[in-house]
């Protein structure tokens, strides 16, 4: 039974690590990215993730975008639709001021967006959020995408030692 569940845990999380770096206090921190393969909306996934003890995931600099590429890579289960990570607008105007939720709404620094992206176009009033990865036939497959909050997708978590 016990193998049995931990198999089935191993086949939902995929861990790709990042190299060690010093953070603003200048200890030694390790980021790990985990890569969750069922549909949750933006809040599911963030529920999810901390059920998990984790939280959703924050890309800060291009090396945290190059380990999440490697982790959408490494996944067993690719998702056609993307996979959320952990920013989303505060309204709904027609800005690109995003936020990282696990940050107590710190404003994104490092961005990665895609062509014409963010864009507001065609969205309902419950939230705009942010995809990252090989969605649909676009060909910039780790760019970040503005996405519907409510839409369900997969996520990706993150940890820290």
């Amino acid at each position: 039974m016990f193998r049995l569940t931990f198999l089935a845990l191993a086949a939902l999380f995929l861990v790709v690590e990042a190299s060690p770096h010093r953070n603003a206090t200048g200890t030694i921190q390790v980021k790990y990215y985990s890569i969750l393969n069922e549909d949750r909306s933006f809040v599911g996934a963030i529920l999810a993730c901390e059920k998990a003890g984790m939280q959703i995931a924050s890309v800060n600099s291009e090396e945290e975008q190059l380990l999440l590429q490697s982790a959408i890579d490494s996944a067993s289960v690719k998702s056609p639709f993307g996979y959320w990570i952990g920013a989303a607008a505060v309204d709904d105007s027609d800005t690109d001021v995003f936020y990282w939720i696990n940050s107590g709404l710190k404003m994104l620094t490092y961005k990665n967006w895609g062509t014409s992206q963010p864009n507001f176009i065609n969205y309902s009033h419950d939230g705009i959020c942010v995809r990252v990865g090989n969605y649909f036939k676009v060909d910039e497959p780790y760019q970040w995408e503005n996405f519907d909050c409510t839409a369900e997708l997969f996520y990706i978590c993150e940890a820290q030692s």
